[in-house]
């Protein structure tokens, strides 16, 4: 009788703990997001504008717009020309526009201009995104539509300031456009 009993609890042992495991089959939980949608001053990678006036600022819909046409008598840069927008000398006081962290932990942000049409010239920087620490007059990325992406650690709360330079002095004819996408990516 004991060597039955002994087999059975052997059997049930081994059953609870074959199928034991497998205490429910589904479950569903439901937790609540919160993701509001703000302005580029706002967002957790803020886009903000400097000291350029109206031809880099914050457009209708709250994106940061750059647009050499938005004065009213102009249309684009002057052939043979340089502007710049910010100074390299100051950017903590005088910048084209900011970047902010403002989230909670570092990130790594990658930058990178692409023309939307090929001006013709593969070598030629014509358009320059100088990116400046706070405090520093030595640019610690430059973004160019003849470069690769850059990319610069930004720890939680800082602000780094960009100078836009563009050269129409080499490299385009009148007509050319320098228009394209600045990409901020996380």
């Amino acid at each position: 009788m004991r060597t039955k009993f002994a087999i059975l609890a052997v059997v049930l042992v081994g059953a609870s703990a074959a199928f034991g495991a497998s205490a429910f089959t589904s479950s569903t939980i439901d937790r609540s997001a919160t993701m509001n949608v703000v302005s580029d001053s706002n967002g957790l990678i803020a886009l903000e504008d400097g000291t350029s006036g109206t031809l880099i600022n914050e457009n209708s819909s709250g994106a940061l717009s750059i647009n050499l046409a938005n004065e009213t008598a102009g249309a684009g840069a002057n052939i043979d020309s340089r502007y710049e927008f910010g100074d390299e000398t100051d950017p903590g006081n005088s910048s084209a526009f900011n970047i902010t962290n403002n989230g909670g932990e570092s990130y790594t942000v990658n930058l990178d201009y692409t023309l939307t049409t090929n001006d013709g010239d593969n070598t030629t920087e014509n358009v320059k995104f100088l990116v400046f620490r706070s405090g520093s007059t030595t640019a610690d990325a430059t973004v160019t539509e003849e470069t690769a992406a850059q990319s610069l650690s930004l720890a939680s709360g800082e602000t780094v300031n960009v100078v836009l330079i563009i050269d129409t002095n080499t490299g385009v004819s009148t007509g050319d456009d320098l228009s394209g996408t600045l990409s901020v990516t996380v």
